[in-house]
């Protein structure tokens, strides 16, 4: 039975008519022409200290480093993110927040900006300390560009703070658009 209804289908399947309802097509092959960015290319540069220590970067850092303190080594990281990268209010209060920190309003952030002028132009930092946790805090810049923003955080043991602001400065303030 079962061969019988296979021959059957077969036989209602062929169909002797021409077929016009089938058609190809020949697309030609086009040659796309991408340039592509030179790899690890960034719009800016940056001088650091003879005693830092370059370390592993990550998907997000496009450059890290040790930082020699009283208190062991510090690690400073260099975020690079187009526009605005999220705003001062999302970054600092993420910041705060991995130092177990309540958020701060927009005109609190604001108060707590120091105010500096570097290569790219006018930047600020931010202190941020948790008193309950000295093997932990944080300096960090936010250095808006034309079209990007650079994010440097440094995380050092409370007491070391102080100790490597005037290296942080000046490393922030280093930063320049390329030639």
């Amino acid at each position: 039975m079962k061969i019988v209804l296979l021959i059957l289908l077969l036989l209602i399947s062929c169909n002797n008519k021409p077929t016009n309802h089938i058609k190809s097509y020949k697309i030609p092959k086009s040659v796309s022409k991408q340039i592509q960015p030179k790899e690890n290319y960034l719009p800016f540069t940056w001088e650091t200290p003879d005693n830092w220590n370059a370390s592993t970067k990550s998907s997000m850092r496009v450059a890290s480093y040790l930082l020699p303190s009283s208190k062991g080594n510090a690690d400073l990281s260099v975020i690079y993110l187009n526009g605005d990268g999220g705003g001062t209010l999302a970054n600092v209060n993420r910041w705060r927040s991995q130092l177990d920190l309540p958020n701060l309003a927009k005109k609190e952030i604001e108060l707590v900006a120091q105010s500096f002028n570097g290569n790219i132009g006018p930047y600020k930092i931010y202190e941020i300390i948790n008193i309950n946790n000295k093997e932990s805090g944080f300096l960090c810049s936010i250095i808006p560009a034309d079209d990007f923003t650079v994010f440097i955080k440094l995380n050092a043991h409370i007491n070391s703070i102080d100790e490597l602001r005037k290296q942080f400065i000046d490393f922030s303030s280093s930063f320049r658009y390329n030639e």
